[in-house]
C-alpha cells in the first residue's frame, strides 16, 4: 500500500477521531521505514505526549498498525489499515480531476435559472474584456522598455530556479569530515546510517563536536565516540533556538582553546582563581590552628580537646611512647 491509498483508508474510516486521523497522517509521512520518536509524533500531529499515548493505544486496538520494539531505539510501526480497499481499475474509474494532488470526483451540475445564467455570462464578458485591455496596455508599455533600436529587440527567457538542496547527513557530512579527524582522532566518521536514525541534523552535529573538542582541550576526554553520541542523545531533546550554531572553523578554535563566539551565546572561558597573599598574622593563627591537630600512624585526624586524642595518649604512655 502507498502513501496516497493509505491516506484515503484514512480519510474513508468512520471510526475515527480528530486526534487519530492527524495522528496516522503524521505517520504516513515517515514511509517506509516508520520509527519516529514519541516526541516527533507529538510535534508533528500537534497534539500533547498523553494525548499522543491514548490515541496510539486506541488506534493499535483498532488494528491500523503493529508495533515492533527495537532494543535502544525508537519502536517500528508497520501500518495495517482495517478499512483498505484495493484501488479501482482505470479503465473503470469515473472521470475526474486532479486539484493540487488531490482526487475531486465529478459532481452534479448545478441547475441554474435563465436570469442567473444571463447574469453569469455578462460578468465573465466583462472580466474578459477588462484582462484583455489590461493585458493590451501592459504589452505596450513593456515594448519600449525591451526594445533597443528598430531593429532589434530583447527575447525574454524564463528563468529557471533549480530546487533547493534537501538538508540530509549525505550532503553536509563531508564538510565535517577533516574536522572530525582532528578532534577524534583515529575513531572513524559515524555513519549515514546511524547518523540518520538519531535524527540528527547539522545544528546537533556540529555542536556535540564542539563539546568533544572542549573536553579534549580540557584533558578530560576518554573516549571520543562516546562522549559524541552520549552528548548527541541530550541536544536531541533540546529545541533548535537552545542549541549554539558552530562551524568547522569555530570547532577547531575550541580544540585550540582559543574563544569563539557563537551565533546564539557568546563563549567565555572561566578565569583562573587569583588566590590573596596572606599577612604573616594570618599565617601565625593558621599554623596555631594546624597545631591543635594531631595524625595518628593510622591516617585518624584528632583534635588535641577531643576524648578520642586522650584516649590515643594514654595508649602511648601504657606502651612508653612519647608522641
Amino acid at each position: 500500500m502507498n502513501t496516497f491509498e493509505f491516506n484515503r483508508a484514512v480519510r474513508d474510516a468512520a471510526d475515527l477521531t480528530t486526534t487519530e486521523r492527524a495522528v496516522l497522517w503524521c505517520m504516513a509521512t515517515y514511509l517506509p521505514n516508520i520509527c519516529p520518536s514519541m516526541k516527533s509524533l507529538a510535534k508533528g500531529a500537534g497534539v500533547h505526549r498523553d494525548t499522543l499515548g491514548r490515541a496510539m493505544k486506541s488506534l493499535e486496538k483498532k488494528g491500523w498498525f503493529q508495533k515492533v520494539p527495537t532494543p535502544g531505539r525508537a519502536n517500528k510501526y508497520n501500518l495495517t489499515p482495517p478499512h483498505s480497499t484495493p484501488p479501482t481499475p482505470l479503465n473503470d474509474a469515473p472521470p475526474c480531476t486532479m486539484q493540487g494532488g488531490a482526487y475531486d470526483p465529478p459532481h452534479p451540475p448545478a441547475q441554474c435559472t435563465p436570469e442567473e445564467t444571463r447574469k453569469r455570462q455578462e460578468q465573465e464578458t466583462n472580466n474578459q474584456t477588462d484582462c484583455k485591455t489590461a493585458r493590451d496596455a501592459s504589452t505596450d508599455s513593456h515594448a519600449g522598455l525591451v526594445e533597443l533600436d528598430s531593429d532589434l529587440l530583447v527575447e525574454e527567457r524564463a528563468v529557471v530556479v533549480p530546487p533547493p538542496i534537501p538538508d540530509t547527513p549525505s550532503t553536509w557530512m563531508a564538510k565535517w569530515a577533516d574536522v572530525w579527524g582532528k578532534v577524534c582522532g583515529h575513531a572513524p566518521l559515524p555513519p549515514l546510517a546511524q547518523i540518520e536514525a538519531l535524527h540528527c541534523d547539522e545544528l546537533r552535529f556540529a555542536a556535540a563536536l564542539a563539546r568533544v573538542a572542549a573536553l579534549k582541550n580540557a584533558g578530560t576526554l576518554r573516549s571520543a565516540r562516546k562522549a559524541f553520541f552520549g552528548t548527541l542523545r541530550k541536544l536531541a531533546e533540546q529545541e533548535d533556538h537552545e542549541i549554539s550554531a558552530w562551524t568547522p572553523a569555530g570547532v577547531l578554535q575550541e580544540l585550540e582553546g582559543e574563544k569563539v563566539k557563537t551565533s546564539t551565546v557568546p563563549y567565555h572561558r572561566p578565569a583562573a582563581p587569583v588566590t590573596p597573599e596572606l599577612t604573616e598574622e594570618q599565617r601565625e593563627a593558621n599554623r596555631a590552628v594546624m597545631r591543635q591537630w594531631v595524625m595518628t600512624p593510622s591516617g585518624d585526624l584528632l583534635h588535641t580537646d577531643s576524648p578520642e586524642y586522650k584516649r590515643y595518649q594514654a595508649a602511648l604512655e601504657r606502651r612508653g611512647v612519647t608522641a
